[in-house]
């Protein structure tokens, strides 16, 4: 563009030197306009592509910002899911050291039930011994088995968290990858 805007003088004073020095002076200014006709048309030809070049410039830095700023959410969403993804797993870590102390205290149990081998509530009612004996050591029995029953039903309440935490680390993970796959599409 510059080029034709750089010989447009030089084409008017051309023009005007010819006009006034060759005796078909009207056919030589006819062409000389006509040539300052075209340049004038190749100038807004060139500043009408400028136009569209410096349009499609603005829409591919507006596509790029946006892509950018998709980038960042996405980044920020997946520093937010790596967080969220470590106290699961730390949760999980401390609901299995829980279970593998219910665990062990169950089996404690089972074992100190199994060596004893005390004889049962309906044996003891049915020996000769002291009315109150009997009454104290059913009592005994109901505490030690409602406290065996409170371990074996926080066992089975750790392993369901346990379940549950592992589906929801599951879910984060999942959910990781896709905003990993969804970070190198863009």
């Amino acid at each position: 563009m510059k080029s034709v805007l750089h010989r447009l003088p030089a084409l008017l004073l051309l023009a005007a030197t010819l006009a006034s020095a060759a005796p078909g002076g009207k056919d030589a200014l006819k062409d000389v306009q006509k040539a300052i006709n075209q340049t004038q048309e190749q100038i807004r030809q060139t500043r009408q592509q400028q136009q569209q070049v410096d349009g499609a410039l603005a829409q591919t830095r507006s596509q790029l910002d946006a892509a950018a700023a998709e980038l960042a959410r996405i980044g920020r969403q997946r520093q937010q899911t790596n967080q969220q993804l470590l106290a699961l797993q730390q949760q999980l870590d401390r609901l299995q050291t829980d279970i593998g102390g219910a665990q062990a205290q169950v089996a404690r149990l089972l074992n100190a039930h199994y060596r004893n081998r005390q004889p049962n509530a309906v044996m003891l009612l049915l020996q000769q011994t002291d009315a109150a004996d009997k009454g104290r050591y059913l009592q005994y029995m109901r505490y030690l088995n409602r406290a065996n029953e409170n371990v074996i039903a926080r066992l089975r309440q750790q392993q369901q968290q346990v379940a549950e935490q592992q589906q929801q680390i599951n879910r984060q993970q999942q959910q990781l990858a896709g905003l990993q796959q969804r970070q190198k599409t863009l």
